[in-house]
């Protein structure tokens, strides 16, 4: 770690716990942990200041641990300099990401709201990310209208793709394979060109084993896109060789597999595949 983040980081007094074991797992509980690496800034008495989540380069960590400590762009600050302007869309939207972080959604729907409640129509990022987040909260609430809105008058926004990939995952822990499969389709309809939605598509009824020429059709077209990208191509290559030895092509498979392996010979997942379509144990 740079040494000037190092010097920075020793003003504090610093505690690094595992999210998953003893302290750290209540811990994680408490400030609602949802992903790793992150950094929970707190006083004394245990309120939370801010929070880093991820990673981010030195320079970019030394900055935002100094305007933490300065009391600069922290969730108190933004919201008496909110309380002044409270038209002021950029500190809102720094707001309601702040609530986001710290997995406060109803403050973060609250803010969002506000948002949309002063910048009505406008059609920026900022504003549709507002209006996808409350529409995806209403769908996590059972009600999928908001969403479906949002897909037909929006669909110019980058949310979209979002939109489409969250409602997959909701269906999925919904057991609502019908759903699930249609939010998949529209979206490698959508985006057709899009060599992730088209392998999201492609995985995905490899572990349905449903509409399995349809994902072969979509894993070759996305090989095609990465042509110049050679490491998500090797994982592309992997969708296709599975969905070959689905459909019971297991020569095909191990030639697919093969390519992926020549772009990473290391990998001891696709190694594993190979082993699995030449039928021996992985």
């Amino acid at each position: 770690m740079d040494g000037q983040v190092i010097e920075v980081a020793n003003s504090l007094l610093n505690l690094k716990l595992n999210a998953n074991e003893g302290e750290g797992k209540e811990l994680s509980r408490r400030y609602k942990i949802e992903g790793v690496p992150q950094m929970v800034f707190v006083t004394n008495d245990g309120t939370e200041v801010d929070r880093i989540v991820g990673f981010l380069p030195p320079d970019q960590y030394k900055s935002r641990l100094e305007d933490i400590l300065a009391g600069k762009n922290t969730i108190p600050d933004l919201l008496a300099r909110f309380e002044k302007t409270p038209d002021d869309l950029e500190l809102a939207v720094q707001l309601a990401g702040k609530y986001e972080d710290r997995g406060d959604y109803d403050s973060a729907a609250g803010m969002y709201a506000s948002i949309l409640q002063s910048h009505a129509d406008s059609s920026s990022e900022e504003v549709n990310h507002a209006r996808y987040f409350l529409a995806m909260k209403d769908l996590f609430a059972g009600d999928r209208s908001g969403i479906d809105r949002f897909i037909l008058k929006y669909g110019f926004s980058k949310y979209v793709y979002d939109a489409y990939r969250e409602m997959a995952q909701y269906y999925a822990a919904q057991n609502d394979t019908l759903q699930e499969v249609a939010a998949l389709e529209a979206m490698s309809q959508k985006y057709p060109d899009d060599p992730s939605a088209l392998n999201a598509f492609a995985w995905r009824m490899t572990e349905l084993n449903m509409n399995l020429e349809t994902a072969l059709q979509r894993a070759a077209h996305a090989v095609e896109l990465t042509r110049d990208d050679a490491t998500l191509q090797a994982n592309i290559l992997d969708t296709q060789a599975e969905v070959f030895w689905k459909l019971g092509r297991a020569d095909e498979a191990v030639q697919t597999i093969e390519k992926a392996l020549k772009i990473d010979p290391e990998s001891s997942y696709f190694q594993g595949q190979k082993s699995k379509f030449l039928g021996a144990e992985s």
